[in-house]
């Protein structure tokens, strides 16, 4: 990953979410998951390659106990296919879905 793809992963981090590798049959990096649930939301980002990654907002009581997968009907928000650096963007700019208690980077705690 590039600099500016690898910032926007820390960015995640540092807003509360959680990283977690997928790794195929082999052992090698397939999916890197980022998945952070907050005031009964949950939002996860998908990262294929710095090209390649999506995201999506679902109710917790909603959401799949495989992230990796989403029940048609089920997410709030789904963002398509983009590089990292966009769908982070795009997913971080959506209104929170309960204003009142929005993150702000300098108070991850969800």
């Amino acid at each position: 990953m590039t600099s500016p793809a690898i910032e926007a992963c820390r960015r995640l981090g540092r807003l509360g979410f959680r990283r977690e590798p997928i790794l195929d049959e082999d052992g090698a990096l397939d999916v890197l998951l980022f998945v952070r649930d907050w005031q009964g939301w949950r939002e996860v980002v998908l990262v294929y390659s710095e090209h390649e990654a999506r995201a999506y907002r679902t109710r917790i009581d909603a959401a799949s106990d495989n992230p990796l997968y989403v029940a048609p009907g089920s997410a709030e928000v789904l963002l398509p296919l983009d590089d990292v650096v966009s769908t982070v963007h795009a997913l971080l700019s959506l209104p929170s879905p309960n204003p009142r208690h929005a993150l702000r980077e300098d108070d991850p705690s969800p």
